[in-house]
């Protein structure tokens, strides 16, 4: 016969105690629960992203959300993709994100980013090259942005020759000639402030001018890094012992204006008066020079001058700033690059002539 369950043993819920165990069921997952879930979706979307860095990214025309969030996730700028698609569902911003190309601060929120999404900013990039003068600083950027006049631009930057650094950026449309003159010298400080010590600057026997205005020949007469502080020492070489430099870069400078404008560069006044189309068009560094080119009478030409330029002739990198500043001592006077782009040094003008001879076609 079985045993009677022992009452002290087995615990049975009561009538009243199930209803309360099924209320506060009912209550956790319908109130409790969604309040927890919102409560932890409000933080997680106004939580910093875990990313150190700024990431960049380039929303087309027609990118779907899950487009954009894919990208935004490969590029470290959100935790979270499902979040993110779930916020731009929830707020309704699919229809108010904008294309463009997008720079997104460390450390932000989802909700941030979408904001920045949606203002439409639409930055553009830009790429200065090194060795560029400033009117191909000025014809790079009349062509990306519509708020750049080429000769507003050309008229603020010719002075600073030398002093725009040259590199990648990343810019509004609308940005103005004054605003992006001054960034670029900006960064031009900042990007050489630890060349520029009174120490570096003694060592070299230069002014930091004249470092600069050599760096922008060295940035012109060199094809690789390895080259530049050997190139460098020669150029330094030859200005300490008051010989010409003769680099052909100087002679491509003053010259490249004689096609359409005969009198640049006139001894007295300096006045020149080409069309902006005809300096939109403008080959800046001729490849071959002629016996009067070698020959033209400016204070550029250092095939005609002894002595450095009065000012640069290109923007230079920290590559070509550092070779000048860092420039090897040998015993070479001469140098050039043959048909195939290799460099060949000198140490006399028989050897120079030499290397002409084999090297060049």
């Amino acid at each position: 016969m079985p045993e009677e369950p022992d009452p002290k043993k087995y615990h049975v819920l009561s009538s009243s105690m199930k209803k309360k165990l099924a209320l506060f069921l009912v209550i956790f997952v319908f109130i409790i629960s969604p309040l927890i879930m919102v409560k932890y979706y409000e933080l997680a979307v106004t939580r910093p992203s875990q990313t150190a860095n700024e990431a960049t990214i380039d929303i087309g025309k027609g990118d779907s959300v899950s487009e954009i969030s894919d990208e935004l996730y490969t590029r470290g700028a959100i935790n979270s993709g499902f979040l993110f698609n779930l916020y731009v569902f929830l707020t309704k911003s699919d229809k108010s994100l904008q294309a463009g190309i997008f720079t997104i601060p460390a450390g932000t929120s989802i909700k941030d980013l979408v904001e920045i999404l949606k203002e439409g900013r639409d930055d553009k990039k830009i790429t200065f090259i090194e060795g560029w003068r400033v009117e191909e600083f000025a014809r790079e950027a009349a062509k990306a942005y519509g708020n750049i006049d080429y000769k507003k631009f050309l008229d603020l930057a010719k002075e600073h020759e030398g002093y725009l650094f040259p590199d990648t950026y990343l810019f509004n449309s609308d940005i103005e000639e004054e605003e992006l003159v001054n960034y670029l010298l900006a960064t031009f400080e900042s990007k050489t402030e630890d060349v520029f010590t009174a120490d570096k600057i003694k060592k070299t026997g230069l002014t930091k001018e004249q470092i600069i205005v050599l760096a922008s020949i060295v940035e012109r007469e060199t094809r690789t890094d390895e080259e530049k502080p050997v190139i460098a020492g020669i150029l330094i070489k030859r200005l300490n012992e008051g010989a010409k430099l003769e680099a052909d870069a100087t002679t491509q400078y003053a010259v490249a204006l004689k096609e359409v404008c005969s009198n640049f560069y006139d001894q007295s006044d300096n006045f020149c008066t080409p069309t902006q189309e005809d300096l939109m068009e403008m080959d800046w560094w001729p490849s071959t020079l002629t016996i009067d080119d070698i020959n033209f009478e400016n204070q550029y030409n250092t095939r005609k001058v002894t002595g450095l330029p009065p000012a640069p002739i290109s923007s230079v990198g920290l590559s070509s700033i550092n070779g000048v500043v860092n420039y090897a001592e040998t015993d070479y006077y001469f140098y050039l690059h043959g048909s195939n782009g290799d460099v060949h040094y000198a140490r006399t003008l028989d050897e120079h002539n030499a290397n002409i001879a084999n090297y060049i076609n």
